[in-house]
Parts: structure tokens; C-alpha cells; sequence
């Protein structure tokens, strides 16, 4: 479904062979086990990874997999109270927007 979505929406070169989904691990969010997946298969430490959130499962899952997150209110379905709501858990910052992300990429984002 995910490679679905991507291949329709022309996103798909952007990700290649990386895309995972929950159906790939024993655990579903608000667990780490998907975001741990994915530094797996990228090489890469969980430490050293940032993601980008829209749900409190996710944060919570990201967060429980040590990684920086960024909260993300910019969607259809957030409310003027999201952003308390990740950040309760575990956002390390929040976005209303993707130039807002980007500006925090640019402005060199700590994941510490």
C-alpha cells in the first residue's frame, strides 16, 4: 500500500528499495520497532537519525528508538492543541509546515 501511494504520488525514486511499513515488524507504533528497522537497513545509528511525526504513536516510537523527532502539525487533521500533544511525547521540536522543517535542516537541527 505504502508503494502504492509513493509510485502515484511520483515519490517513489526519492526512497528506491527503502520503504518500510509495520507489516515488516512484530510491533506497531507506538513501539520502535519499525523505526529501529529502518537504521538497520540503512546502516546507520538510531542516535543519528531524525524523523518527522504527525502522530503521537509515532513520536513516542521514534523517541523510544533514541532518535531526534520532530513534531509535524502541519496536516489536515491536527488541532490547535497538537503540538502540546508531541511534544508531551517526546517531540524534540515542532513544525507547522515543510519549509519549517527545512529551515531547522538548514539551520543545522540538533539531534541531541
Amino acid at each position: 500500500r505504502v508503494k502504492i501511494k509513493l509510485s502515484v504520488t511520483n515519490l517513489s525514486p526519492f526512497f528506491g528499495a527503502h520503504v518500510y511499513s509495520s507489516e515488516q515488524v512484530a510491533n506497531g507504533k507506538p513501539a520502535p520497532d519499525l523505526f529501529l528497522l529502518a537504521a538497520r537497513e540503512l546502516s546507520i545509528d538510531p542516535r543519528a537519525c531524525l524523523v518527522i511525526e504527525d502522530s503521537v504513536h509515532g513520536v513516542m516510537a521514534a523517541h523510544a528508538a533514541g532518535m531526534a523527532v520532530i513534531g509535524f502539525t502541519g496536516g489536515g487533521h491536527a488541532d490547535s492543541a497538537m503540538a502540546d500533544r508531541l511534544r508531551s511525547a517526546g517531540a524534540t521540536a515542532i513544525a507547522n509546515s515543510h519549509q519549517e522543517v527545512q529551515q531547522m535542516w538548514q539551520s543545522g537541527f540538533d539531534l541531541a
